[in-house]
């Protein structure tokens, strides 16, 4: 996966997120970073111009597997494996022997990673260049540890199964980082960009039931909702107007980026909010993620099972007609 910037205008290579429940083409991944990697070729990787239209057809069209089998003629039988285990052999090339299979086992967008990472330990899985505080360059074994710190972060915050979390933010390595981390935690992510109004975002954050927590672009975003809210007359114990029925006002501000603050900026901001509100704690995601690798808390993390079925984000409308919807 590789994001550009264009002026402010980023770019995802991929598609979003890869979130696709009944079938996840993970092929999507390594044809984006194949076609647009700017340090040349990579080793291991497809060319998407070198797929047949059969191999095509079997890694992204939506048939059942029995079907494919039957129409395709790059279905071989190996006669050196049993009839009891035996793989699917859809291609001459190996790697799309690998990715037709994996497609079938994953059940979630961030098992992709842990499955892409004993495949391409070494291959470039996400690079990042304007749209963080510094470059983001991860190979998929990297992204394998980065998920599964991101994970244990947002369990460490109570996200589990049921549980949903706000993310107002631009698309960023971060973002990514945070989404799969909550769905890996078996949480779901409830998202809108940081230029919608604070009025808004408190309405997506109340309907969506966040648990508490919410993940905000940066300190500017952060304080224009302290400001809007003192404006606005909220209650000193939610100090930025998020709160719902079932959770109560927000307890955990995490902040993607810096945008440039330094962290006496970012104290300063935070020292704005009413000295009351003692529940209200402000996180900078770099240093939660880097302290959650340095201690491989997710060593004996247990993640819970997920499915096809279970929830994996929410994305709500511009809500420039009415409330988002």
């Amino acid at each position: 996966m590789i994001m550009r910037s264009n002026q402010r205008k980023i770019t995802f290579c991929v598609c979003f997120s890869v979130y696709l429940f009944s079938r996840i083409h993970v092929l999507g991944f390594i044809q984006q970073s194949t076609r647009l990697c700017r340090r040349g070729s990579c080793s291991g990787y497809i060319n998407p111009q070198h797929l047949s239209s059969q191999e095509t057809h079997l890694l992204f069209d939506e048939e059942d597997d029995s079907q494919a089998k039957k129409t395709s003629s790059f279905y071989l039988q190996d006669p050196k494996r049993s009839k009891t285990n035996q793989e699917a052999i859809i291609s001459k090339n190996p790697l799309v022997n690998q990715l037709y299979e994996m497609r079938k086992l994953i059940q979630s967008c961030p098992e992709l990673w842990i499955h892409l990472a004993k495949l391409y330990p070494q291959g470039q899985a996400l690079y990042d260049v304007h749209s963080c505080d510094e470059t983001i360059d991860l190979k998929f074994a990297d992204m394998k540890t980065y998920i599964l710190a991101s994970a244990s972060v947002f369990q460490k915050f109570g996200v589990c199964k049921g549980k949903n979390v706000a993310i107002f933010g631009e698309n960023s390595a971060y973002w990514l980082l945070c989404d799969h981390g909550i769905q890996y935690a078996g949480g779901a992510s409830a998202v809108r960009g940081a230029d919608a109004s604070p009025d808004e975002l408190r309405y997506i954050y109340n309907h969506s039931d966040s648990a508490g927590v919410v993940i905000l672009q940066g300190p500017k975003l952060l304080q224009r909702l302290i400001q809007d809210a003192k404006k606005k007359g909220f209650s000193s114990h939610s100090p930025l107007g998020f709160e719902n029925e079932k959770h109560g006002p927000v307890r955990h501000v995490i902040l993607m980026h810096k945008e440039s603050k330094s962290t006496e900026d970012i104290k300063s901001i935070t020292q704005s909010i009413d000295s009351t509100a003692a529940t209200v704690q402000v996180h900078l995601y770099k240093d939660l993620l880097e302290s959650a690798i340095q201690q491989r808390v997710y060593d004996n993390m247990e993640s819970p099972v997920l499915t096809h079925d279970d929830l994996s984000t929410i994305v709500y409308t511009s809500g420039t007609t009415g409330k988002p919807k």
